[in-house]
This record gives C-alpha cells, sequence and structure tokens, in this order.
C-alpha cells in the first residue's frame, strides 16, 4: 500500500507539474500580447493584404511567392507578444507568484542547498535531494545581470578588420582584415588572448568580406572579390588552399556573405550578381544558381539547423525565403516568402534558431525583427522596391539624409523594428545574442566605432559598447559567457567581459548595481 500511495502521489505531483507549467505559459503569453498592444512604435505597421480570388484567372506561380498568410496589424502585434513571452520564459524575467522582476541571489542559493524547487502557482515542493531551486530561466538571468563592462584590447594591426568571430566553444577568436591575413587568437586567462596563429590567405580582391569555420571545427573558408571561395584545414600548417568556384555570371564578382549548413557539407553564398549559390563539398561543385534579386545579395542564413529554409537579403531592400527542396525536385526557382518594410538595401541577416523569427539589418539604419509565418503582400514588396529605387546617397560616401524616412512603410510586415545605431561605409553586420542570454538581445556594429545593444523586451537600446576610432562592421557574442568581441577599420579588435572591480570599469553599459562612496567625516 505505501508504494502504490507513493507513486499516486508521485503521479499527482508530476501532473500538478505540468499544469503548472501551462497556466504560467498562457499567463506570460496573454500578459505579453497585452503589453505589445500598448506600446506604440515597436511593431511595424503593416498594410492591407491583397488577397487572391479564388475565381480569378491569375495564375498561381506568380502570386506563391508573396503573402499567404494575411499580415495584419493585429497579427504582427500578436507573433510580438509571443516572442515577448517564449523571450521571457527564457530568460526568468517575469515571476508570475509574487510579480517581481529579479529573483534575490543569496535566496536562491539557500533554495538550491536545501533543495527546494519552486513551483509557480502551486507552492512548494517538498525536500528532493539532488533537485535544484534554480530554474534554467533564473540562471539565464542571473547570468544577463552581469553583463560586459570593462574593455580588453586583443590585438591592433595596421589594417582595416573585417571579420570577427568566436570558434567552436569560445576559446578561440578569427579575425580577417584588409592585409591579406586571417589571424586566430587563443585565450590565455579570463582577461587576455593571444595570437595563436597567422594565416597567408592566397588570394584577396580589396579585401576578405567573409570568413566561416566549418561546424566540425577543422576547415576555415573565406570569400573576396573572386568567384572562388578558399579553403583551407586549421589542424595543418594551412597552406594547402583549395579553390571552390561557382559559375559566375559576371566578370566583376564578389562574393559577399557565406555560410555553412548546420552538416557542414554544403555552402550558401550571396554574390554581386543577383545570385544565391549553393556549394557542395563533397562533390567540390556549385549545386545550384539561383537569379535570387534584382540587386547585389548581401546577406544569406540558414533558418534552423535543418538546412532546408535559406534567407537571402539585397540591395533591393527585399528579404526572400527559399526552400531547399522545392528548388532540388525541379520546381521553378520562387521563393516561399518575401519580407517587405525597410526602406533601403540589406546588410546583413541572422536567423535566431527556432524555425520562426530572424533579424536584418539595413542601410535605412533600421533592424527589423521578421516572422517567417507573416510575409508580405505584393502591394508590400513594390513599396519596397519603390522606395530603394528612389535613394539618391551611397552609404559608402556620403551621410544619411536628413530626410530619411523613419515611420513604417505601407505593408510593412515586420515585428518589430529597432533604431539608434549607424550603418555607413560598409555591410555591417547584425545578431541575436547566444542561448546563453536566452536570445534576449540583438546587437550590432555601428559606424560610430562602438557595438550597440537593443533588448528585444522592449526594442530599446540597452547599452552601447565604444573605443574605436572608425566603423565597427563585425562582433561577436562568445556562445557561453557574456564576452562581446569587436572588430573595427581602425584595425583593433577588443572584447568586452564584466569586470567586478570599480577601478577597472571602463563603462557601466548595462543596468547593474551602483556602487556610492562613502562621505568622509569632516
Amino acid at each position: 500500500m505505501g508504494s502504490a500511495e507513493s507513486s499516486e502521489s508521485t503521479n499527482r505531483s508530476s501532473l500538478l507539474d505540468e499544469y503548472a507549467q501551462q497556466d504560467l505559459v498562457n499567463q506570460l503569453r496573454d500578459l505579453s500580447f497585452y503589453r505589445a498592444i500598448q506600446q506604440d512604435g515597436l511593431v511595424g505597421e503593416a498594410g492591407e493584404v491583397d488577397e487572391m480570388d479564388p475565381g480569378s484567372s491569375e495564375d498561381v506561380n506568380d502570386t506563391c511567392c508573396y503573402s499567404v498568410i494575411a499580415s495584419s496589424v493585429d497579427a504582427l502585434r500578436k507573433s510580438y507578444g509571443e516572442l515577448i513571452a517564449d523571450t521571457s520564459l527564457r530568460c526568468g524575467t517575469f515571476d508570475v507568484r509574487k510579480c517581481r522582476r529579479h529573483r534575490q541571489l543569496y535566496s536562491t542559493l539557500v533554495e538550491r542547498e536545501l533543495g527546494a524547487r519552486w513551483r509557480p502557482c502551486c507552492g512548494r515542493q517538498p525536500y528532493k535531494p539532488g533537485v535544484s531551486g534554480i530554474s534554467p530561466g533564473h540562471k539565464t538571468e542571473f547570468s544577463n545581470r552581469y553583463a560586459p563592462n570593462y574593455r580588453n584590447r586583443i590585438d591592433t594591426i595596421r589594417s582595416k578588420t573585417f571579420c570577427a568571430s568566436h570558434i567552436g566553444n569560445g576559446d578561440k577568436v578569427v579575425t580577417a582584415s584588409q592585409d591579406h591575413k586571417i589571424r586566430i587568437y587563443r585565450r590565455t586567462s579570463q582577461d587576455s588572448y593571444s595570437l595563436h596563429k597567422t594565416i597567408d590567405v592566397p588570394y584577396v580582391g580589396w579585401s576578405i568580406l567573409d570568413v566561416i569555420v566549418s561546424p566540425d571545427g577543422r576547415d576555415l573558408v573565406y570569400s573576396t572579390w573572386n568567384d572562388a571561395m578558399y579553403q583551407c584545414s586549421l589542424e595543418g600548417t594551412a597552406d594547402n588552399w583549395l579553390p571552390l568556384r561557382v559559375e559566375a555570371q559576371e566578370s566583376r564578382f564578389a562574393l559577399f556573405s557565406i555560410r555553412f549548413n548546420a552538416s557542414g557539407t554544403e555552402i550558401v553564398a550571396g554574390s554581386t550578381d543577383r545570385h544565391m549559390y549553393i556549394y557542395d563539398r563533397e562533390t567540390l561543385k556549385c549545386v545550384l544558381a539561383v537569379n535570387a534579386h534584382d540587386d547585389d545579395v548581401n546577406a544569406v542564413s540558414f533558418v534552423d539547423h535543418s538546412s532546408h529554409l535559406i534567407l537571402t537579403g539585397a540591395d533591393d531592400g527585399l528579404i526572400k525565403v527559399w526552400d531547399r527542396r522545392t528548388i532540388d525536385s525541379g520546381i521553378r526557382a520562387e521563393p516561399v516568402g518575401v519580407m517587405a518594410g525597410h526602406f533601403d538595401g540589406i546588410t546583413y541577416i541572422d536567423s535566431r534558431e527556432d524555425g520562426r523569427y530572424f533579424l536584418s539589418n539595413s542601410k535605412d539604419q533600421s533592424i527589423k525583427l521578421w516572422d517567417l509565418r507573416h510575409t508580405a503582400s505584393q502591394a508590400a514588396v513594390k513599396n519596397t522596391l519603390d522606395s530603394v529605387q528612389n535613394q539618391q546617397w551611397d552609404y559608402r560616401y556620403q551621410r544619411v539624409p536628413n530626410d530619411m524616412r523613419r515611420e513604417p512603410m505601407d505593408g510593412d510586415c515586420s515585428v518589430l523594428t529597432m533604431r539608434g545605431h549607424s550603418v555607413l561605409h560598409t555591410l555591417i553586420r547584425a545578431k541575436f545574442s547566444p542561448e546563453s542570454t536566452g536570445r534576449r538581445y540583438v546587437y550590432t556594429g555601428c559606424a560610430t566605432g562602438s557595438c550597440v545593444v537593443y533588448d528585444i523586451l522592449d526594442g530599446k537600446i540597452k547599452g552601447k559598447f565604444g573605443g574605436h576610432q572608425s566603423v565597427v562592421r563585425d562582433c561577436s557574442w562568445h556562445p557561453e559567457q557574456n564576452e562581446i568581441v569587436t572588430a573595427s577599420w581602425d584595425g583593433s579588435t577588443m572584447f568586452w567581459n564584466y569586470c567586478s572591480s570599480p577601478e577597472k570599469r571602463s563603462m557601466n553599459m548595462f543596468s547593474s548595481p551602483k556602487i556610492t562612496k562613502k562621505r568622509k567625516r569632516r
């Protein structure tokens, strides 16, 4: 009888846990949806969607690449509310039990040592050995409190640095510069990196434009103004370079953006000849070339680890979604979705890797978040194309025009727009913060020589990491720690991490507790 009662009690407890978790999710979604409706200016305004008349003789293939789901204003606001709810759950930023934003660290540690586990809406659970009192969300929330606030220098060279990223688990950083060299730095302590390897590349047209490392960490590939990507092994001497050539459609040709798929067997690339290329590393052949846009393709990205959906962004201001399975099957190459809302060209695309949300950085000085379920109407696509064609300035040499539009475009299908950074001179990159932060932040380079961090929960600037004398083109957030690496055209590569010493703090970037000095007695 005792064992049966114990088993029944355990089942009842687990069932209550499931109900409590579902109740928490529902309350967070309702709260986030209400908050999204109340806040003005955070959600892009969407216009009327042109729905196809079932009795119309219009060709289905001519319209299927545009909006299938009506992206109304209410739908976009609901999508943003769901994004807030998901981010809040990941970050532990909402406590239903006492409606407080932050849990005290010391009380949480006491609960952990006692084996107590907090259960929302259902009280406490009796002591269980080995059960932690800290949920993954609260761990993330505590980690986000110790945001980077101290600047360290990795290296300074006499050349513009274009790319920087962490490798693998973050113990190494790779940079690419205009001096025909790729440098790899290894962490030697919490506050320092040292030069581990310098790789001389075989060919550079003006500069190295993009560098990627294979998922297994064995190979490195870079692109430049050439009809080929170049691959070398990181395990050997890196002297044997292998050119990976694509079928270029123009003589003056560059691959602006390259990405590995999840397995590392293929590379997708965006080029100046308006094409998206897919290169097979096993057969050493370019297996696909799609005329994707009406202008340079500046950015490419996979939506998630399945590598079925591909995103492309171009100077025509549009973002297109491609399904690799439909292209492989021999169907006419058409996008399965188009996103419209930017007034100028796209400089970078990054996926949240949840199969739903992604972001884009643009020359119209904004970052937009998108939901794959809400695509643009044909009218919105036309508005974007017309806006880009009417631009009378060159972001490479000129300042931002005073009459640059800031209000949402008619038909804008984005769920969130963030402004406050400067996109000039080069294809500046913006990215989601890693899973260790709950993907709460969006960080981007800036033409003013800083890295700007936005908070997805309110769309506002959370902090700026300065210190450079020229444009910051690329930056990288450590996959497991609160550390940000910035690479600038002034030749310097720096990294920011958390420092508890008040004397060493370069700048208080986030909302950390203020340290006040005691007054001296007279």
